[in-house]
């Protein structure tokens, strides 16, 4: 079922279709996000604008959010994340390296520009993760993360593919299919990182 032919037969007007996002279902009137083995884990109305679908900071700002994205956190947050993107960068092999400075060539203030647009999404796909976490008294956030690698990077590879799609610089887009055949294991292996970084700020 799409989600307008939901609000049809809700009896609400419908304006446009469009399918029910990967890894959501519709339950009970909201879209329902799930982690392979953990069940739904975050609920969204599914009566909210197409633009919003799956991103759900802009209308309901989780726990994590409420901590990474406040005034005084997030531009430590920045900070570290745009040390952790180059530092990170430098280990990598030739092939990497060339792709990514083409990109750079293409966009001087990558790293600061997509990380401040592309944090508060990497937040809002961590949110599900963070839950479970919360859920179970002696687990850590950080460890949480290192113990569902795959996932992670899944949902965070999401976030960056739907933003590389919105660009219509043709260089970017390049050099980021040049990268994205391995970029999973890319991230996994950057995860210690990753996992210091995000967890440093939550409770």
């Amino acid at each position: 079922m799409t989600i307008e032919a939901l609000k049809t037969e809700q009896g609400q007007p419908a304006r446009r279709a469009y399918p029910t996002p990967s890894g959501f279902e519709i339950r009970n009137g909201r879209l329902t996000r799930r982690i392979d083995g953990c069940g739904p884990i975050w609920n969204i109305p599914a009566t909210i604008p197409h633009r919003m679908v799956p991103a759900v900071s802009e209308t309901q700002q989780g726990p994590l959010a409420q901590q990474l994205l406040d005034d005084a956190v997030f531009p430590q947050l920045l900070e570290d994340s745009k040390t952790l993107v180059a530092s990170e960068v430098e280990k990598k092999n030739m092939a990497l390296r060339t792709g990514f400075n083409m990109i750079r060539k293409a966009k001087p203030n990558l790293i600061d520009s997509a990380m401040r647009a592309l944090l508060p999404q990497f937040v809002d796909a961590l949110e599900p993760f963070y839950a479970h976490a919360q859920a179970d008294p002696d687990t850590h956030f950080r460890d949480y993360l290192m113990a569902h690698q795959s996932q992670v990077a899944d949902a965070l590879l999401a976030v960056s593919d739907r933003r590389v799609a919105e660009v219509d610089n043709r260089v970017v887009k390049s050099g980021y299919q040049r990268l994205r055949g391995r970029a999973q294991r890319e991230v996994i292996a950057a995860m210690p990182g990753i996992a210091s970084v995000m967890s440093k700020y939550a409770d």
